[in-house]
């Protein structure tokens, strides 16, 4: 596999190599500058190499590791055949094996950018067993690397022509790679994972996400990209004149590598490979697209403000939504077929989507209403959590008379142990019925408040929400300083410094030691406006 960098970008052959499972060297060159990169069954990036002295692995040692002159010279005369200089520097005590791990890992990334930067130049990947096979155990992910170079592009438009048309179905990739469900997803990734059922359209998908169109078709983008998702059609012939995106006005942290200026060649299953111009990116009047302009986005027509009878309609949804089993709220029968849950689903989305109500108190609600109907897909679109709802509704409705007191505390208990499985694996739509049921059968137990306030803390159009129910569980237990520290972490998130301040002072005063506490309030006195991650898993 070999070819000019002008025609196609390196992170879409890296792409390449990922899908194949491939073990060898992608070897670049630009002038006389050579960059390699050493990748392991495509999974991994084990370690680069680059012939300028700027990106050398001598030099990260001495700026960053600490390795003095005299050091780095006796570890390369000690060094033996087929061993690397870090491998050696480990040996004679200079340098620990940690520290080896993330020198390796900053490194790809410092040469990975320079990869990024290229405009022309040629690649070949040479494929084989890799050397120095003892020594491989560390590096960075295939996947992680492509999925922050796509976070990085900036041309949104480009990101469109990539993903392709809007009403393809999106899907879990046939063959992702190996250890995806480790990466760290942002956010908006991980609400656009739990969205994803082989059914929904990209258009779809965009529809009811609370992110907004933008960031979810970013998402998307950098989930097919790293091979997670895909999609049943894709573009099969894009402009080849089409302007690439630009990484750097957007920089991805932790420094992933800046953008090629791809456009496709042939198509791959959830994006498609591609060419970068010749002239830099710039469109070429000569080979203008062929194709039909894109229609304007699915979600900005759909969208159309609420009329006074669409607001009276989304009103006695609200209202009736509390005394409604989820069935009732997507309006479809117990026994309706997973397509039409589906089906109703996006119809009540795109009829009642939060955007249409401009007025704040009726938006408000909306949200709410919207969110409920959320919830009722997240369960019944998913057999195990409705096979447990269903159970659920018998038990509620079945007992017999004397049984029914006794029977509500146990309920509400499996209510919540359900909720918390899903919460555990990160299903947060699935859980939060779950709670709501158990706060509604058991509103005395300070755990049930705790956790939907924490699911509901996971989506921004319920922080309100989640604010008063961290607030009924301290009512209960005012004395849990993880409590007082998470909703000081919702409240800093929020740029309401001052109330995380107190909460996070409260937390303190129950325990001194508390992490997420301590962390708070040094972000706070260091006047950051934010707070990385409300919770940790």
């Amino acid at each position: 596999m070999k070819g000019r960098i002008s025609e196609r970008s390196p992170f879409d052959v890296l792409r390449d190599v990922q899908s194949r499972q491939a073990s060898g060297i992608l070897r670049l060159q630009h002038l006389e500058t050579v960059r390699q990169i050493f990748i392991d069954a495509g999974v991994m990036i084990r370690f680069a190499a680059s012939s300028l002295p700027t990106e050398s692995m001598t030099a990260l040692f001495r700026e960053k590791g600490g390795i003095s002159d005299e050091q780095a010279r006796q570890a390369t005369a000690a060094k033996q055949p087929h061993e690397l200089l870090g491998t050696t520097l480990v040996r004679l005590g200079y340098l620990g094996r940690q520290a080896l791990a993330e020198l390796t890992q900053t490194h790809i990334r410092r040469v990975l950018r320079g990869v990024g930067a290229l405009r022309d130049g040629e690649y070949e990947f040479q494929q084989g067993a890799l050397p120095f096979r003892e020594q491989l155990d560390g590096g960075l992910s295939t996947a992680g690397v492509l999925l922050e170079w796509a976070r990085g592009v900036a041309d949104l438009g480009w990101v469109r022509r990539r993903l392709g048309p809007d009403d393809a179905k999106v899907r879990l990739a046939h063959r992702p790679p190996e250890g995806y469900q480790q990466i760290a997803l942002s956010p908006a990734e991980g609400y656009t994972m739990s969205r994803v059922d082989g059914q929904a359209t990209l258009r779809e998908i965009c529809m009811v996400s609370p992110m907004g169109e933008e960031t979810t078709l970013r998402a998307l983008f950098g989930l097919s990209m790293a091979g997670i998702l895909e999609a049943s059609q894709t573009v099969s012939d894009p402009p080849p004149g089409a302007p690439p995106p630009s990484a750097q006005a957007r920089p991805p942290a932790p420094s992933p590598p800046a953008s090629a200026k791809p456009v496709p060649v042939k198509p791959a299953p959830a994006v498609v490979p591609g060419r970068t111009p010749g002239n830099g990116g710039a469109p070429k009047p000569a080979r203008a697209p062929s194709a039909r302009p894109r229609p304007a986005a699915p979600v900005e027509r759909a969208r159309r403000m609420a009329g006074p009878d669409l607001e009276g309609e989304m009103l006695q949804r609200f209202d009736q939504m509390r005394e409604q089993d989820l069935y009732q709220v997507l309006g479809v029968a117990p026994a309706s077929s997973m397509d039409e849950i589906r089906r109703a689903y996006y119809g009540l989305a795109k009829r009642f989507h939060p955007d249409k109500f401009t007025r704040e108190e009726i938006k408000a609600k909306a949200e709410k209403s919207f969110g409920h109907i959320t919830e009722a897909y997240a369960t019944l679109s998913n057999a195990a959590a409705r096979k447990k709802y269903d159970e659920d509704i018998m038990t509620r409705r079945g007992p017999k008379p004397h049984e029914h007191a006794a029977d509500t505390g146990d309920l509400a208990r499996l209510n919540f142990r359900h909720g918390k499985d899903q919460f555990d694996k990160g299903k947060f739509g699935e859980a939060l019925s779950f709670f709501q049921n158990a706060c509604d059968q058991d509103p005395s137990k300070a755990e049930f408040w705790h956790y939907l306030a924490m699911t509901q803390s996971k989506n921004p159009r319920w922080k309100k929400d989640a604010e008063t129910n961290f607030l009924k569980a301290l009512e209960i237990d005012p004395t849990n300083a993880d409590m007082y520290a998470q909703l000081g972490a919702l409240y800093a998130r929020g740029g309401l410094h001052s109330k995380a301040r107190d909460m996070f002072k409260r937390a303190l005063e129950w325990d001194p030691a508390h992490a997420l506490a301590l962390e708070g309030m040094e972000a706070e006195e260091a006047g950051k406006k934010g707070l990385l991650g409300m919770f940790k898993k």
